[in-house]
């Protein structure tokens, strides 16, 4: 049954017509050595950009912040959802070791989940631009400091006023 696969496997190689010379041997083993050099190199040039994205600075201070984020697998109407985070940020604010609390609705460096269409002054548009709900604690909590204007208040947020502060390459663009 397997008898033709196995002559063709003994009479494949040497003693054959099928056998490589040793010149295109050693231009196939050449051109791999060659292939297996740029596929090193390129994954180590990839690999060194992302060493260096990892260990650029995220722009606010990271030590001794801690996120959780919390999903009782229900859907919340209106304003039972602030209400409940309200609840939740007063009881996690309360225990010993927590000298700070703010909520928001994605973790740090994480993209937002919602995007807005922003225009320039003369109605052009510039893009989508993500953003986040957050607390008026929050860029403190996170020791993210402003470069100019100032934070949120608490009644803005209760308020859910339309205010916004900007990141520096949103102000930039």
């Amino acid at each position: 049954r397997y008898e033709h696969l196995r002559e063709h496997i003994q009479g494949s190689g040497k003693g054959t017509g099928l056998q490589i010379n040793g010149k295109v041997r050693r231009r196939l083993i050449a051109s791999q050595v060659g292939m297996a050099t740029v596929l090193l190199l390129a994954s180590s040039m990839v690999f060194e950009d992302a060493l260096e994205t990892v260990r650029h600075p995220l722009g606010f201070d990271k030590d001794g912040v801690l996120s959780i984020q919390i999903d009782d697998g229900e859907r919340y109407e209106g304003n039972a959802w602030i209400q409940l985070s309200q609840r939740l940020k007063e009881g996690f604010a309360s225990l010993p070791p927590v000298s700070a609390v703010a909520r928001t609705s994605l973790a740090p460096i994480r993209p937002g989940g919602f995007s807005s269409l922003m225009f320039d002054a003369d109605k052009n548009s510039l893009g989508y631009f993500p953003f986040d709900r957050v607390d008026d604690n929050y860029f403190e909590v996170i020791g993210l400091p402003l470069i100019e204007g100032r934070y949120f208040t608490p009644q803005e947020i209760s308020d859910r006023a339309n205010v916004i502060i900007v990141s520096e390459s949103a102000a930039k663009h």
